[in-house]
C-alpha cells in the first residue's frame, strides 16, 4: 500500500471483466491496478515484478488457471488473493474448495447483468472484501494441501453418564476454514459430542464449504434443519445468512433475526444459546477473524463453567475476534492453532472416560 491506495494485480482472460474491476478499482476508491494479465502465468509473473497489495484473479483461463497462479504465487511471493469467478463455474468445478486449498483467501462471484444499483452494491461489496483482506500476512507455501484420508468410522459413543451429551461450539471468520480443518481433523470418528460451528462466509459459499470440510476431517459434515436433533460425532454448520442456536432438548434452532456484530450467522448467537443451554457441558473455541464476534457469547460461556479457548496471535490469519475473546477475558485458554484440535480430543475423550 502507497499513500493508502491499494496496489492490485488483476487477471482475466475477458477483456470486458478486467475493464469493470479497472473501474471497480479507480483511483478515487482508493485502488490502484498496477497489472493486468490475460492468463495465471501472466499473472503470477506480474505479481513476482510488482508485488502488488492484493491480487484478484479468474479461475478458469488459459495456460494456467487462477488456482494453479494461486499455487505458485503462494509459493514464490505469498501475497493475499481473491478469486473472482462466475457462479456456475464455482457450481461446476468446486471452486471455493479448490481455491483454499491453493491458498487464496475468499471467492467473490462476477455479478451478472442486472440494474446499475446492484452492480454497485456489488462493487462496494467487493472493494470493502479487497480492504479486509489486502492487510493479511501470508506465509510461504509450495506444497499442495492434500485431504485428509478419514479413517473407517467407528461406533457413535452413547452420552455420558449422569449428564446430557456434551456440546462443542467454535466460530471463525477470515481464515476460518483452514483453521477449522487444522481443529477439527484431529477429533477422532466416534467423537463423543457434537460439534457446532459458525464460519461468516457469503450464503452462497456455505454448501461448498461443508462439503469441503467433510472431506477434510474424520466426522460427517451437515448443515442442520430447523429443530434437528443434535447427534454426537457430528459436525452442524450454520446454514447462509442464519444464526444457529442450541435450543432445549438438543435441538438447532435456526433463525433471521437482526445480524449481530454486523453477522449472521453470528458466534455470539451461537456461544448465548450454549451458554444458557449446555452451562458447564460445552466446550467454545473461537478462532482467526475480523471484529469481535463472539466475545460477549464466549465470555456468558465462561460465566456458566465452560470451558473456553481462543486461537494465539501468532497463529492467526486475522488476530481479532480471539483478541477481543482474550482481552475481555472471555478465553480460559489462549492456544495455538495446532493445539487446539489435540487438547479438545484429550478434554473429550477424559470426559467420555469417566
Amino acid at each position: 500500500m502507497e499513500n493508502g491506495i491499494l496496489r492490485v494485480v488483476i487477471a482475466d482472460d475477458s477483456r470486458t471483466i478486467r475493464a469493470l474491476l479497472r473501474q471497480w478499482l479507480a483511483p478515487e476508491h482508493g485502488f490502484e491496478v498496477v497489472g493486468e494479465a490475460a492468463n495465471g502465468r501472466e499473472c503470477a509473473e506480474l505479481v513476482n515484478r510488482l508485488r502488488p497489495s492484493i491480487v484478484v484473479t479468474d479461475m478458469e483461463m488459459p495456460e494456467m488457471d487462477g488456482v494453479a497462479a494461486t499455487r505458485e504465487i503462494m509459493c514464490t511471493r505469498p501475497t493475499p488473493i481473491l478469486i473472482f469467478t462466475s457462479s456456475d463455474v464455482d457450481e461446476r468445478r468446486g471452486v471455493f474448495a479448490d481455491a483454499l486449498a491453493a491458498g487464496a483467501l475468499d471467492v467473490f462471484h462476477k455479478p451478472s447483468l442486472t440494474s446499475d444499483a446492484e452492480m454497485e452494491e456489488a462493487a462496494v461489496r467487493f472493494r470493502k472484501l479487497l480492504r479486509i483482506l489486502a492487510p493479511i500476512m501470508l506465509i510461504r507455501r509450495c506444497a499442495p494441501i492434500r485431504a485428509a484420508i478419514a479413517p473407517p468410522p467407528s461406533p457413535i459413543l452413547p452420552p455420558r453418564a449422569g449428564g446430557p451429551v456434551r456440546v462443542l461450539a467454535l466460530a471463525a471468520s477470515t481464515g476460518g476454514p483452514a483453521a477449522l480443518v487444522s481443529v477439527l481433523k484431529k477429533l477422532p470418528a466416534g467423537f463423543p459430542a457434537p460439534v457446532l460451528a459458525v464460519q461468516h462466509m457469503s450464503p452462497e459459499f456455505v454448501a461448498g464449504f461443508a462439503e469441503w470440510l467433510g472431506q477434510n476431517i474424520n466426522l460427517p459434515v451437515a448443515i442442520p434443519a430447523q429443530n434437528e436433533a443434535l447427534r454426537p460425532g457430528v459436525v452442524f454448520v450454520a446454514p447462509g445468512d442464519t444464526h444457529m442456536r442450541l435450543g432445549g432438548g438438543w435441538r438447532v434452532n435456526l433463525d433471521r433475526s437482526a445480524p449481530l456484530n454486523s453477522c449472521r450467522p453470528s458466534a455470539d448467537a451461537l456461544f448465548s444459546s450454549v451458554a444458557d443451554v449446555a452451562g458447564p457441558e460445552a466446550v467454545g473455541v473461537i478462532l482467526t477473524g475480523m471484529g469481535e464476534d463472539g466475545a460477549r457469547g464466549l465470555l456468558q460461556m465462561r460465566r456458566k463453567g465452560a470451558v473456553t479457548v481462543a486461537q494465539s496471535e501468532g497463529t492467526c490469519v486475522v488476530y481479532g475476534m480471539p483478541k477481543a475473546a482474550a482481552d475481555g477475558g472471555a478465553a480460559a485458554r489462549v492456544l495455538d492453532l495446532e493445539e487446539i484440535g489435540g487438547f479438545l480430543a484429550e478434554s473429550f475423550a477424559r470426559e467420555a472416560g469417566r
